[in-house]
C-alpha cells in the first residue's frame, strides 16, 4: 500500500511540474504571438512612411511649381506697370527689378527643395527605424516560441528523470 502511494504520488507530482511547465510555455508563445503582432504593427507603421514620402515628393513639387507660377504672375505684373508708365522694361531699374523677382523665386524654390529633402530623409530613417523593429520583433517571436518549446520539453524530460531516480 505504501508502495502504491509513493506512486500516485510521483504521479501527481509529475503532472503538477508537467501542467506548470504548460502554462510557462502558453505564457511564452502568447508573448511570441505579441511580438509578431508588433512586428506587423511596425511593418504597417513603415509602409505608411514609405507612403508619406511619395505625398512629400508630389507636395514639394506641386509647391515648386505654385512658386513657379506666382513668379511669372508677379513679373508680369511688373512688367505691365513698367510699360504702362513708358519705361523700358528690359533695362535699368525695370530690368534689376524683373531679375530680383527672378533670383527670390529661385531662393524660395531651392529652400523649397532643401526642406523636401530634409522632410524625405526623416521619413527615410523612420521607415527603415520601422523595418528593422519589425524584423527584430519577429526574429524575438521566432526565437521565443523555440525557447517555449523547449522549456516545455526540457522540464519534462527533468521531471521524468528526476522521478525515475528518486
Amino acid at each position: 500500500m505504501a508502495g502504491a502511494a509513493i506512486a500516485i504520488g510521483k504521479i501527481l507530482q509529475g503532472a503538477g511540474t508537467t501542467l506548470g511547465l504548460y502554462g510557462q510555455y502558453k505564457d511564452r508563445i502568447a508573448e511570441a504571438r505579441k511580438q509578431t503582432f508588433d512586428a506587423q504593427v511596425a511593418a504597417n507603421n513603415a509602409e505608411l512612411a514609405q507612403q508619406d514620402i511619395g505625398i512629400r515628393k508630389e507636395a514639394g513639387r506641386q509647391e515648386r511649381v505654385n512658386i513657379s507660377k506666382e513668379e511669372q504672375a508677379v513679373r508680369g505684373e511688373a512688367r505691365v506697370g513698367t510699360a504702362a508708365g513708358n519705361v523700358a522694361v528690359d533695362e535699368g531699374s525695370a530690368l534689376d527689378v524683373d531679375i530680383a523677382l527672378a533670383e527670390q523665386s529661385a531662393k524660395e524654390r531651392q529652400a523649397s527643395k532643401d526642406q523636401q529633402a530634409i522632410d524625405i530623409k526623416r521619413l527615410e530613417v523612420e521607415r527603415d527605424t520601422l523595418l528593422a523593429e519589425s524584423r527584430l520583433k519577429r526574429k524575438a517571436a521566432k526565437g521565443m516560441k523555440k525557447s517555449a518549446r523547449y522549456g516545455y520539453i526540457g522540464g519534462n524530460l527533468a521531471a521524468i528523470g528526476s522521478g525515475i531516480s528518486s
